[in-house]
């Protein structure tokens, strides 16, 4: 056959890779069914495995008396799993859907028509292939957080007894004011949602980028991407732009984890600079997601390009750039002013977790309290040679702190 059919399927020259050149037709029907039943194969092992292991559990508890505890806990499991996998298929099929359907008559050059088309018939079993893959990850992951979903589920609010009378007060937390239970229970599993999805929208992202650029890549070089595609992409780096925007406001309310300051949780700096700063950031990221999407419909790129640009720098110089340099220069002159107020809230809320008030009835008499004698001294020799009359680092934070 020496004509043959170029782009547009115009009868032309011998294209330089044709369809005979590698008799697709021949052993493509084989090879995907051989690789589906290995597949197959592997998800049956897999799934064998597993089932040896869910009967040793069940047994274990079934003898210990916990059954129904299990039960319950193996019924979430396969929920999450199936509704975690269903969630991330009908996130990613729509996508896929659309990457073939736009690119339906990019036909590159060096293929013909006929060689195109099988060609995208394996891209797409091949793509399905590894979509059920991805999907069977993101349902187990939310199979894995079945402790977050019950704890929700079954989630009480917090209180405390308040005076004489006995009055249930319910806890809330000095910095939002909001109750004990919305960071025991609601925030977590908002935290898990929001990284499930970003990991969605980032695989998304990546597999019509992929898909793309394998259509594109294949073509001459300097082609113009259609607007459609453009939009396509946007949409998802919009989406993608949409839940980290998300992220950075349940951050917020994270910071009363945070290990950054002198003591567990909220201090100076993440009150007054990293609260602001993630407040800042979400509405920087949806401004981002709404400059790509617009990008989109106009000529050129550079909207686009200006829209992570914009927030990669806010998150490099306003994220990272602004707490320091409230850490430096105002709170470690003068440390323990600033950090008071939170040292007080973390003693006030680590008495009430442990139910320690420290009346008249609690206190201890400690040996600490006591004149020190030399018998006290020789019976402690070990701790008392080991006392360093001069340490460094404490020692340079007072000077800095009486020198301002």
């Amino acid at each position: 056959m020496e004509n043959s059919y170029g782009e547009n399927g115009k009868r032309g020259q011998r294209a330089p890779i044709d369809v005979g050149d590698f008799s697709l037709p021949l052993w493509t029907g084989k090879a995907i069914k051989w690789g589906l039943a290995g597949v197959a194969l592997v998800f049956v092992v897999i799934g064998l495995t597993w089932g040896r292991a869910v009967y040793t559990d069940w047994l274990w508890f079934d003898n210990i008396g916990y059954l129904d505890v299990f039960r319950k806990i193996l019924v979430t499991r396969i929920w999450l799993f199936l509704a975690g996998a269903a969630a991330f298929a009908l996130l990613v099929a729509p996508n896929i859907y659309l990457v073939f359907r736009l690119t339906v008559g990019e036909v590159p050059a060096t293929f013909t028509p006929a060689a195109y088309t099988v060609v995208r018939k394996i891209l797409a079993w091949v793509t399905a292939l590894v979509v059920a893959i991805a999907a069977v990850a993101f349902g187990s992951a939310a199979g894995g957080r079945w402790e977050t979903i019950l704890m929700y589920i079954n989630s009480t609010p917090f209180a405390r007894i308040e005076g004489a009378s006995g009055v249930n007060v319910p806890l809330v937390d000095p910095i939002f004011n909001k109750g004990v239970e919305f960071f025991v229970f609601t925030l977590p599993l908002l935290g898990f949602i929001r990284g499930w999805m970003l990991g969605a929208a980032i695989v998304v992202l990546v597999f019509v980028l992929a898909l793309y650029l394998l259509v594109f890549g294949l073509k001459e070089r300097g082609f113009v991407i259609p607007r459609g595609i453009k939009i396509h992409v946007a949409s998802v780096a919009g989406i993608l732009f949409l839940v980290i925007a998300a992220g950075h406001w349940l951050g917020r309310y994270e910071l009363l984890y945070s290990p950054l300051g002198v003591v567990y949780g909220v201090g100076f700096t993440d009150d007054n600079a990293r609260l602001t700063v993630r407040t800042i950031l979400t509405g920087i990221a949806l401004l981002s997601g709404v400059l790509m999407v617009a990008g989109s419909f106009m000529s050129g790129n550079r909207l686009m390009i200006g829209a992570v640009g914009l927030w990669v720098g806010m998150a490099v110089l306003v994220g990272g750039l602004f707490p320091t340099l409230v850490q430096r220069f105002q709170v470690d002159p003068n440390e323990l002013v600033k950090e008071e107020p939170y040292l007080k809230n973390n003693i006030e809320f680590t008495r009430m977790a442990y139910d320690v008030d420290l009346g008249p009835d609690q206190i201890r008499n400690h040996r600490g309290l006591t004149t020190i004698t030399p018998e006290i001294i020789e019976d402690n020799r070990g701790t008392i040679d080991n006392i360093r009359l001069w340490d460094e680092r404490p020692l340079a934070e007072i000077y800095n702190q009486v020198e301002f």
